[in-house]
């Protein structure tokens, strides 16, 4: 379904500027990726998180997964939120099969969405709903999607709404309940969500 849908990695955005091409490449000059190594290799969390998705994405450096990966390991393991969040999302992504484990993107989606990472509490949410980790766990994944919904991130509601109407991956269906969650859809601007209240309200009477 659409809407339950990790959208593909665009985490490298968080490391590199994009407001120009000048930014950009500025990234790339000698003086600056050996200040980033040298810091890095410090211990620097910063520098881990950056050379890693340098590394990952092969962006101004040759490209090495495996030492990426390594590197936002160690930045998560110092406390890095973002890399945590980085490596949740990678072990989240079923269509990254070498990559993709469920348990791992646990470990570290909650460790971000337990320190108030809003698109981490949202993916955290998909993972456990979806029934990666059992669908014993999907309680857990409906907290932390009502979590990241009540902090105004208006996909996480519409996910709710969604389950809730039709129930979807065996939650249990309650329109009523779905209106709610699309009355906030409302209140987030998210106006197409009238027409899901509309089609609750020709068969249901909710208080």
């Amino acid at each position: 379904m659409w809407f339950l849908a990790i959208e593909p990695l665009s985490s490298l955005t968080h490391a590199i500027p994009t407001n120009d091409q000048h930014d950009l490449y500025a990234h790339c000059l000698g003086s600056v990726l050996s200040d980033l190594g040298i810091r890095a290799e410090d211990g620097d969390a910063d520098a881990l998180f950056e050379h890693g998705l340098l590394l990952l994405h092969g962006h101004c450096v040759r490209e090495n997964q495996s030492a990426g990966l390594l590197r936002l390991k160690t930045a998560a393991a110092k406390g890095h939120i973002e890399a945590a969040f980085v490596l949740g999302d990678l072990y989240a992504d079923k269509s990254l099969r070498q990559l993709h484990d469920p348990n791992k993107a646990h470990q570290y989606l909650l460790f971000a969405a337990e320190n108030n990472h809003l698109p981490a509490q949202h993916i955290l949410g998909i993972i456990l709903v979806r029934g990666d980790l059992g669908k014993d766990q999907q309680h857990h994944g409906l907290y932390w999607l009502g979590v990241a919904a009540s902090q105004r991130h208006g996909l996480s509601a519409i996910i709710m709404g969604h389950l809730r109407e039709h129930g979807k991956y065996g939650i249990e269906q309650d329109p009523c309940l779905a209106r709610d969650w699309y009355e906030l859809c409302l209140m987030l601007g998210m106006h197409e969500a009238i027409k899901f209240i509309q089609v609750i309200d020709t068969t249901h009477t909710c208080n």
